[in-house]
């Protein structure tokens, strides 16, 4: 079994990079491509459910590892709800078969965790832009206000609360 790296194949994907900042308490993503002859597809990011939980006892261990998958799952369902530009897109995994599941095991990989797949959000978070710059033109802060404010009003309309929002969480 493999772990995550850099040239790991996922399923039908290529792990291209991992993202430092896409390691969180519950899930890692990463950036991969399609296995295929076309050399020209795009990106996606991958999103893994953690298979190891903190040193805890071995019950509570198996129990956070299971609520790590049921994140990753919940997360699923709800993006496959929400049609929104301010929230990422996700995809079927092409396992190349007839109906293509939105989340599978990677079975090649070290612990076989869940995962999705979604699109690529190139530009980086707001928390980089921040560390970058130091500080942002006023114009552009209000414009991400006002992007996340609208994609915020949308989620809240259809019964959902996102809980968690911070500059790393924000592309």
């Amino acid at each position: 079994m493999e772990a995550l790296r850099v040239g790991a194949s996922v399923g039908p994907y290529v792990i291209e990079s991992l993202f430092r900042e896409g390691r969180g308490g519950f899930s890692q993503v990463v950036v991969a491509r399609r296995r295929s002859q076309d050399a020209q597809h795009e990106r996606v990011a991958l999103k893994f459910a953690r298979t190891t939980a903190p040193a805890v006892g071995r019950d509570q261990a198996e129990q956070l590892v299971q609520a790590y998958e049921l994140a990753l799952k919940n997360e699923v369902e709800i993006l496959r709800r929400l049609k929104h530009p301010g929230i990422v897109r996700i995809f079927p995994i092409p396992f190349g078969t007839r109906n293509m599941p939105f989340v599978a095991r990677a079975a090649g990989i070290q612990g076989q965790p869940w995962f999705f797949c979604m699109e690529y959000l190139s530009g980086g978070t707001i928390e980089a832009a921040i560390q970058k710059n130091k500080l942002l033109p006023v114009a552009l802060a209000v414009e991400i206000a006002h992007q996340v404010c609208l994609t915020l009003d949308y989620l809240h309309g259809q019964g959902f609360a996102h809980l968690d929002i911070k500059t790393h969480n924000i592309m």
